[in-house]
C-alpha cells in the first residue's frame, strides 16, 4: 500500500521523550497511510534502541536512519526526504508529539486533494505554557490559494505545513 504522508523525526539524545512521540503516531487510525522515519542525529543515548522497538513492531511504518555523527539539522531533513516514499512530507522533532485525531484528519484532507503545500494549526507546549500557532487565521479553511493569492514571500513555520514531496524531491 503507498503512503499518503512521510513525516521526519529528528532525534538527538531523546531517550526521555522519543517514546511518546511515536506513540503518540501509534494512536492514528490511519497509521498504516504513514511513514515515520527517524533521524537518530547521533545520539549517544539509547534513542536508537526505543526507536528500534517500534520498527521492529510496525516495520511498514517507522523506520531508522542512524547517524554516527551529529550532523546539523540541514542534513537530517535531506536525507529524510532522500528516503521518504510518501506523497506528501511532514516534520516533527523527537521531543514532540501529534495529536492522532487531527494527524488522521490531515491525512483525509491530503488524500483528497492536489495542494502542494497544506497549513495546518500547531501547539508549541512548555513546561509553563502552551502556545497555540494558529497559521490559519487569516486564510479561509478547505480554500485552494496559489502563491500569488497567499503572498509568495509568506513565511510558515516547518512544523505548521505539509508540502508534496516531489515539491521538495526537485529541488
Amino acid at each position: 500500500m503507498s503512503k499518503i504522508l512521510s513525516v521526519s523525526v529528528a532525534a538527538y539524545n531523546m531517550e526521555n521523550f522519543i517514546g511518546e512521540c511515536l506513540n503518540s503516531f501509534c494512536m492514528c487510525k490511519n497509521l498504516n497511510l504513514m511513514e515515520i522515519i527517524v533521524n537518530d542525529n547521533g545520539s549517544t543515548d539509547r534513542t536508537d534502541q526505543i526507536v528500534q522497538l517500534y520498527v521492529d513492531k510496525y516495520p511498514d511504518v517507522f523506520h531508522l536512519i542512524k547517524r554516527k555523527i551529529n550532523g546539523h539539522y540541514g542534513a537530517v531533513l535531506n536525507t529524510a526526504i532522500q528516503n521518504a516514499t510518501g506523497e506528501y512530507f511532514k516534520l516533527v522533532d523527537g521531543d514532540d508529539w501529534v495529536n492522532a485525531e487531527a494527524l488522521d484528519h490531515l491525512i483525509e484532507v491530503l488524500k483528497n486533494t492536489e495542494a502542494d503545500v497544506v497549513i495546518n494549526n500547531y501547539r508549541r507546549v512548555y513546561p509553563e505554557h502552551v502556545d497555540f500557532g494558529d497559521l490559519q487565521k487569516e486564510h479561509d479553511c478547505n480554500m485552494v490559494y496559489t502563491f500569488e493569492t497567499i503572498g509568495r514571500f509568506q513565511m510558515y513555520p516547518m512544523h505548521g505545513i505539509t508540502v508534496r514531496l516531489d515539491k521538495y524531491k526537485k529541488r
